[in-house]
């Protein structure tokens, strides 16, 4: 597409975006000092984006994070919530991040008298006939539900709610139970991850809030961590509410988890990006697709991640996100925001370029 009435060509004679750096377009022989002059620039970008990594590595003395692992009502929600979907056979029981659950709930009902066992099971299938039908993320009461049960955190008895009895019935064999593996896996995977947080953690930070030009809470954002949580391995929700699953196969270990949790994280500033986006499709008279905000998300996080720990495969191509409703941004985000991720042009530049070319004709 054309930026401001002009582009610039690659070496494959594609159209690239305006907001690439051209040199010497003029006629006549360029000089040799001319000729260097994409290769001096390129090292000038190089030099920016480490300069912009250190200054991030040293620029925060408050946690980027606060972990919050003593979450007792909150672990034993996502268990019987993603119990519920299994006993519903819901399509998405079967995903990795959750689908060992009720081989863990078998092993661990061995040991139980028949009163606790059948009481479990009067636990599940409350949930399957209730929460467990509903998604995690968008349907209320089930979203502020879960926001009072990760603030109830060890009490002694849960919030008032539909589900009060079944988690007051359920809560002394999972305590019993689940909860000591449960909570020794929160923490193991807590302490890995604040090593990656302490070694990466600042320069994500800085390469994601100089991208969407947004301000990170100053006191860190919360992160609630469970063993189980939905089909996704972590999701946020209304009221910044971040959840993310420890157990194995949920795919948030290593870098991924790093990725994930600055992922989740970033939907703090859906509506203002979605705004910005959505005005930028009005002006040239065209709708806004829905999901190209998450699509930005999965794109910015992984480059972030990627710079500062080269190893790393973005999630979305590591675990093929593009193909399942994002495909058709993948292409537009390599063409006009990652130009700008590298150092070409401005976010409000890169934001309506990519507006136009993903953006729909509006109906009238």
């Amino acid at each position: 597409m054309k930026a401001a009435g002009a582009s610039c060509e690659t070496e494959a004679g594609a159209s690239a975006p305006a907001f690439c750096l051209r040199a010497n377009r003029g006629g006549g022989t360029a000089s040799n000092d001319q000729m260097n002059v994409p290769k001096v620039l390129g090292l000038l970008l190089v030099a920016a984006q480490l300069s912009l990594i250190a200054q991030g590595q040293e620029s925060r003395s408050t946690p980027i994070f606060k972990f919050e692992t003593n979450e007792f009502w909150l672990n034993l929600h996502h268990f019987l919530y993603v119990l519920g979907r299994a006993e519903n056979h819901a399509r998405d029981a079967a995903r990795a991040a959750v689908a060992s659950a009720p081989d863990d709930a078998t092993a661990g009902l061995v040991g139980l008298t028949e009163k606790e066992r059948n009481s479990w099971a009067d636990a599940v299938a409350a949930y399957a006939k209730g929460p467990s039908q509903k998604d995690l993320v968008f349907d209320e009461p089930l979203a502020a539900l879960t926001g009072a049960l990760a603030a109830a955190k060890d009490a002694k008895t849960p919030p008032s709610s539909e589900v009060r009895t079944a988690l007051e019935q359920a809560a002394p064999i999972y305590r019993k139970v689940w909860w000591p593996k449960h909570e020794a896996t929160n923490q193991a995977w807590l302490s890995s991850m604040r090593t990656l947080v302490d070694r990466h953690g600042q320069a994500v930070l800085r390469l994601i809030t100089h991208a969407y030009g947004m301000e990170w809470p100053a006191s860190g954002y919360p992160v609630h961590l469970s063993a189980y949580t939905n089909w996704a391995g972590a999701y946020s929700t209304s009221g910044n509410l971040l959840v993310v699953a420890t157990k194995a196969g949920a795919g948030t270990k290593d870098l991924d988890g790093l990725e994930i949790v600055f992922h989740e994280a970033m939907h703090q500033w859906d509506d203002q990006m979605i705004q910005i986006l959505r005005e930028d499709a009005r002006k040239i008279g065209k709708l806004l697709p829905p999901d190209l905000s998450h699509a930005l998300i999965f794109f910015t996080a992984g480059d972030a991640v990627h710079r500062v720990a080269p190893e790393h495969v973005p999630y979305a191509d590591a675990y093929g996100i593009w193909s399942r409703g994002l495909k058709r941004f993948q292409v537009p985000l390599q063409q006009v925001w990652k130009p700008y991720l590298d150092g070409h042009g401005t976010r409000d530049e890169a934001l309506a370029a990519l507006a136009a070319l993903v953006a729909a004709e509006s109906k009238q």
